[in-house]
């Protein structure tokens, strides 16, 4: 008997791996064991699974980057790979049918923790906008959002939360964002000077760490978006 399991990264970048299950060890185990030895990588607890008895395929997560050789994008793999597509969304996206399989994957904000807070204002109906600097999205290779696209959003360590579309992007100085920019984007006590308050601050360490000056005349991108959908399934 052979397992198959669809590995994500963070950013839900595939690597497929398939191993034989000796007799008389469990197709988890087995798979467990290949991913150790054949790439390196703890797997843990599956998020989900199909065929046990038959042809076990498994979907797990690690929380990391991947890349490199064997590691295949989301959008690349869903459109190639039927099979571990479906298993993926019926695994992480709570059986939700995306509009399109040409797909961002993202977290709000530079760590896991103010990600999820960011993740629970959108699910909640409160943050409908978010600002990114152009200059550092150049740099470091980050897409800059574009009308219409669909995006997976993760809680930062990959796990996905809600699906939201582009539904209006605006550059301009940073010194142009209104106070409806600032009540959009739903942080804090939601008024601009709040706003402005955290993002001079996110900003200048995001500057620091890349080696770049943030003054008040960098361009920024602010996208407005709709949520599609909040995933669960929880009435299974």
């Amino acid at each position: 008997m052979r397992a198959t399991a669809w590995i994500l990264d963070v950013s839900h970048g595939m690597r497929r791996l398939t191993c034989e299950v000796p007799a008389g060890m469990r197709a988890l185990a087995a798979t467990q064991q290949a991913a150790r030895h054949e790439i390196g990588v703890s797997l843990g607890i599956p998020l989900g699974l199909r065929g046990l008895d038959a042809a076990p395929e498994f979907l797990f997560l690690i929380e990391r980057p991947g890349g490199g050789e064997g590691w295949t994008p989301l959008r690349t793999w869903a459109a190639d790979d039927e099979p571990g597509f479906q298993l993926y969304l019926e695994a992480m996206l709570g059986g939700w049918e995306p509009p399109t399989r040409v797909l961002d994957v993202f977290h709000f904000g530079n760590e896991p923790r103010l990600s999820a807070k960011l993740v629970h204002l959108v699910t909640k109906g409160i943050k409908r906008g978010t600002t990114g600097w152009l200059e550092a999205a150049k740099h470091d290779g980050s897409p800059v959002p574009e009308l219409g696209t669909v995006s997976i959003v993760t809680d930062g360590f990959g796990y996905a939360a809600c699906a939201i579309r582009t539904e209006r992007v605006e550059r301009l100085r940073f010194a142009e964002i209104t106070a409806e920019h600032a009540f959009a984007e739903g942080e804090g006590d939601r008024t601009l000077e709040d706003w402005r308050e955290g993002h001079v601050r996110y900003f200048q360490s995001e500057a620091r760490e890349l080696g770049l000056e943030f003054t008040e005349d960098a361009i920024v991108v602010f996208e407005h978006f709709r949520v599609l959908a909040v995933f669960g399934s929880a009435d299974r």
